[in-house]
This record gives C-alpha cells, structure tokens and sequence, in this order.
C-alpha cells in the first residue's frame, strides 16, 4: 500500500465508466474552490452546485470559473441552495474560521463546530444521503460532529485528516530510506499526526527510528500549515490538491488508499472518534480502514489522541447544551 507520494504517480485507473455525480460545494473558501479549479482543469465531468450563505460570493465564484470551463469539458457550474442536496451524490464542506483577539484555539475550534453542525442538519433535512469530505480544521472533531448530526452512516463520512502531513513525512523519509514505496503509516489528525514507527522499522530493518529523525521530521511535518499561514494567511494549494485526488477517486471508482479521518467503529479504543488511518477509498466510499500493529509507546499515542479528541468533543457538547437552555 502506498500512503504518500507515490499515489500521485500511481493512480489506479477507473473501474467503471464515469457518470456525471451531483457535487455540492459548501462554502467559497480558498480550499474548496481551489478544489473545483483543479477538478476543472482536469475536466473531472460533474455538475458543481456552489453554496454560499453570500449568493452574490458564490455567484462571484461561478463566473470566475467559467473562465477555466473550455467549449468541451463536461463540467457544469451553478449556484444553489441547500435543497439541491437531496440529488447530491457528494458534499465537500469547509469553514471560513474567524478568529478575534482574545479567542483561544479552543473559542474557535467551537465557533467552526457551530457552522459544521447547521450544514450536518440541512443535509438531513433534504434527504442527503451520498458521501461527505470535511476539509475543516480540528478535522477529527468537526467530521464527527458533522457524522452525528447527519445521522449519515459513518462509512460515508471522511475527513481528510492527516493527509498532508503524511505526504510531508513520507517525502521526508524518501530521502533517508533506499528504495523506500512511501508506506510509512501516519496517524492522527491534521496538525496532530504521529508515524506508527514499528510497523515502519519492519519494513525497513536496515533503518533506525534515529536515522530517521522521527520526532523533528513529524514536528515539521504538523507545523508547517501554521508556518505558511503566519505568512500568507491561507494553504489552500496542497489542502486543495490533495482534496482533489480524494474526489477523484470516489468520482472515477478508484481504489485508492489515502490517509484519512475514518471511524473504525470495530477497534473499541477508537470507536467513538473519528482518527487518520490507512483508508482504501472507491465509488461507494469507504471499502477498507487498516489498522496497524502498535508498540506499547504508540498505543499511549492513540489513547492520549482519543482522549484529548473525547474531552474537545465534550466542550462542544456542553456548549450546544448550554446554548439551547
């Protein structure tokens, strides 16, 4: 399995024909439009419903596009509402975080947990029953509030977690490792990752854990969103590029493995939390989570991760709680 730069180079190709798939796109963000650009570029062939709770944005957006949209590509870009969601194959989902002097990452962790749970309602209100990709931060929170909200099953819900730092990692480790496929299993969530290190040093036996400069290698790896958006304020290139080959995949009927927010619901130490795993995606979703052997250390990593993600889950929780007294 190949969980990091390889899968660029290595897409597996589709297994059936491409039929036009209904897309909402919930919120204008950098992220998600930069993710309808790209599908447009590559003419992915589907219709793209933008919604936005400023219509004259998203309209903005649509015409903006247009100009990407040549006389032979298959794509369709309007503006919509969220009633368009009950003929929606897919939904991709993003905040625009807004943070205000005195806001603690926690302050906006809930504010953006807030927009993920009126999104979770309409869609079940309108009878949305497809796939949804959560792009949000805190990603591992904001897909199960989204999940439990929905009421959707959780096998149709992915958030796209890790995915970057684990393409870091691994092209990191391509450099130390002769011959290395990219397979080293990154963990956690984004910002939040961890390498499960012995089931890498089984593959690689020649290789040390000191070799390979784990801690830093993963401390770079988790660090480097907030260091480009201290800069430029937004990450939306890498975010929205990987974003796209997840679509991609589920578009075309790809079995392709990403890492991914998942929720094993069969592993009972991570049953009610949603954690970046090796995940085999297709045209109906989720078709396989693996789950890797830990040393001893690593467990302590997945329990601190599931308990630090329980006592986030519990804030939101008894914020709605004291909000609808």
């Amino acid at each position: 399995m190949d969980f990091g730069i390889k899968i660029y180079f290595n897409f597996k190709r589709s297994t059936k024909e491409n039929t036009m798939k209904n897309i909402a796109i919930i919120n204008t963000t950098l992220n998600n439009m930069t993710v309808v650009n790209n599908a447009l570029i590559k003419d992915l062939g589907a219709n793209f419903f933008i919604i936005n709770s400023n219509i004259e944005a998203a309209q903005a957006h649509v015409k903006d596009l247009e100009d990407v949209i040549d006389f032979n590509n298959k794509s369709q870009l309007e503006v919509a509402d969220f009633r368009v969601l009950q003929k929606c194959d897919i939904i991709l989902i993003d905040v625009h975080s807004s943070w205000k002097p005195g806001m603690s990452d926690v302050d906006v962790m809930v504010q953006n947990s807030e927009f993920i749970y009126q999104v979770a309602w309409q869609t079940r209100l309108n009878n949305f029953n497809g796939l949804a990709l959560i792009l949000a931060p805190n990603n591992s929170v904001m897909t199960r509030v989204f999940a439990d909200v929905s009421g959707l099953s959780t096998t149709k819900v992915i958030g796209l977690g890790a995915i970057l730092e684990s393409f870091r990692i691994n092209k990191q480790f391509g450099r130390v490792i002769e011959n290395f496929e990219n397979n080293a299993l990154v963990l956690g969530d984004s910002e939040n990752s961890f390498v499960a290190v012995q089931d890498l040093l089984f593959k690689y036996v020649n290789i040390s854990s000191k070799d390979l400069d784990i801690e830093n290698t993963v401390l770079q790896a988790n660090t480097q969103t907030n260091r480009i958006l201290s800069i430029k304020n937004h990450n939306n290139w890498g975010m929205g590029f990987w974003a796209f080959q997840v679509l991609d995949a589920i578009v075309n009927n790809k079995k392709t493995t990403f890492i991914l927010n998942v929720n094993k619901s069969d592993e009972s130490m991570i049953s009610d939390v949603f954690i970046s795993l090796p995940t085999t995606i297709d045209g109906e979703g989720i078709s396989n989570i693996y789950w890797p052997k830990f040393s001893s250390k690593e467990e302590n990593l997945v329990y601190a991760f599931v308990n630090e993600q329980r006592n986030f889950y519990k804030i939101i929780n008894h914020y709605f709680a004291s909000k609808n007294k």
